[in-house]
């Protein structure tokens, strides 16, 4: 897994020695990608069937109307995530300790979408996209989370500040662990001035 800045506000990112950010995307590096066999040249459809049948999503070939092409979803359902930075965020909170009531997290989860056995008139776009406090996060939260390769699309999985350090303008490298349902923790790193986008708060 990778992060990806995410800039809402980019006009003094050229002033520090490291990119200013407002958060990170979530994204893959050379993914693998599992596809329905339906699907003329599928790749990994074994697999893709495996984790359909994990999230319960096995009557969609029923549909007559199905929703919109080209969804993409992380094959890993998450059940936690820690963000921690190599520097003191303050003197409560050294360097290596969780960030995640410092942080928030925006994504879009089918879970709901699935569960409800695809209701018509569903709406994607606003009915599943979901906010919050990233230390209010859920176990089950984080299940068919959608994928997107920008950080920059509504859509996109998002961890964002929502307060600044103690010595404002310190370059940080966070690290953030991702837990899986698995029990596997994958780890991803970025190197940032971490600023808040009042807009996400």
């Amino acid at each position: 897994m990778v992060l990806l800045p995410y800039y809402a506000v980019r006009s003094s990112a050229s002033d520090l020695p490291a990119p200013v950010s407002e958060g990170f995307g979530v994204s893959i590096y050379e993914g693998v990608y599992y596809q329905s066999p339906e699907l003329k040249g599928a790749q990994h459809p074994d697999e893709f069937l495996r984790i359909a049948e994990r999230n319960g999503d096995t009557e969609f070939n029923d549909l007559k109307s199905p929703p919109e092409q080209g969804i993409i979803a992380f094959a890993d359902n998450f059940t936690g995530i820690k963000v921690t930075s190599d520097k003191d965020w303050s003197a409560e909170y050294p360097a290596g300790t969780s960030l995640n009531d410092k942080m928030g997290v925006r994504y879009v989860s089918y879970a709901e979408y699935i569960e409800s056995g695809y209701p018509p008139g569903f709406d994607l776009g606003k009915d599943i996209l979901y906010d919050k406090p990233l230390s209010a996060l859920q176990p089950d939260d984080l299940r068919v989370v959608e994928y997107t390769p920008s950080s920059l699309s509504i859509y996109s999985f998002i961890l964002y500040f929502t307060s600044v350090p103690d010595n404002p303008g310190e370059v940080h490298t966070f690290t953030v662990e991702f837990t899986t349902s698995d029990g596997m923790v994958k780890t991803a790193s970025i190197t940032c001035t971490p600023e808040v986008d009042p807009a996400l708060q």
